[in-house]
C-alpha cells in the first residue's frame, strides 16, 4: 500500500474511532497514532510555484514545514495545524517614463497555517470540507536599499487562492477515501 492510502485509511481509522468512542483516552490514543502517521508522510515543501505575476515583475513563492502538524480532533471534525515557513523570491521591473526601475527583493517569514476537516458520511461514501487559515503578519519585502511592506499583497494572494486551495483538498481526500472504499469492496 502506498503512503497516499496508509494516511487514508488512518484518517478513516481516526473518524471512525473517534465517532465510536466518547472517552478522552480513546480519542487522544487514535490523535497521536494519527499525527505520527500524518507527520511521517507529510512533504517539507508543501507548495511551490514560480514566475507568477505581481508589481510590475513576477515572483516564486515556496512554503515549507518547519516542524510537525498538531493534529486535535473534536466529535465532528479535527484541526491540523502545521508550522510553516514562507519564502518569496520577486523582482520588479517597471519603465516609469523618466527612469527604469528594476529590483530584486526576498522575504521570508513563519506561521502557521491551520486546517479544520469536517467528514460527512452518506450513501457509502465520505465527504470532506475544509477550512483553510493562514493569518499573515506584518510582513516586508527586502529589495536591496529598499524595504516596502507586502503584508496586503500578501493577505490578497491568500483571499483569492484559498477557495481553490480548499476545493483542492476536499476533492483529494474524497476521491482517496472513495477509491479505497471502492477498491476494498471489490477485491
Amino acid at each position: 500500500m502506498n503512503n497516499n492510502k496508509i494516511l487514508t485509511v488512518c484518517i478513516a481509522a481516526l473518524f471512525s474511532t473517534m465517532t465510536s468512542f466518547a472517552t478522552a483516552n480513546d480519542i487522544g490514543v487514535t490523535e497521536k497514532l494519527f499525527s505520527h502517521l500524518f507527520n511521517k508522510n507529510l512533504k517539507q515543501n508543501l507548495f511551490q510555484a514560480k514566475d507568477l505575476p505581481w508589481m510590475a515583475g513576477s515572483y516564486s513563492i515556496v512554503i515549507s514545514r518547519r516542524g510537525d502538524a498538531n493534529i486535535s480532533s473534536a466529535q465532528k471534525n479535527m484541526t491540523i495545524a502545521v508550522p510553516l515557513q514562507i519564502n518569496i523570491v520577486g523582482n520588479i521591473n517597471q519603465d516609469l517614463g523618466f527612469a527604469k526601475v528594476a529590483l530584486d527583493c526576498k522575504s521570508q517569514f513563519d506561521n502557521t497555517g491551520e486546517l479544520q476537516l469536517t467528514p460527512s458520511f452518506a450513501e457509502g461514501e465520505v465527504h470532506f470540507g475544509s477550512e483553510l487559515t493562514l493569518p499573515i503578519p506584518f510582513v516586508e519585502a527586502d529589495c536591496g536599499n529598499m524595504r516596502f511592506p507586502i503584508t496586503e499583497f500578501l493577505k490578497k494572494l491568500v483571499e483569492h487562492n484559498k477557495p481553490g486551495w480548499e476545493q483542492q483538498i476536499n476533492e483529494t481526500l474524497g476521491k482517496q477515501f472513495n477509491s479505497e472504499k471502492a477498491q476494498t469492496t471489490s477485491s
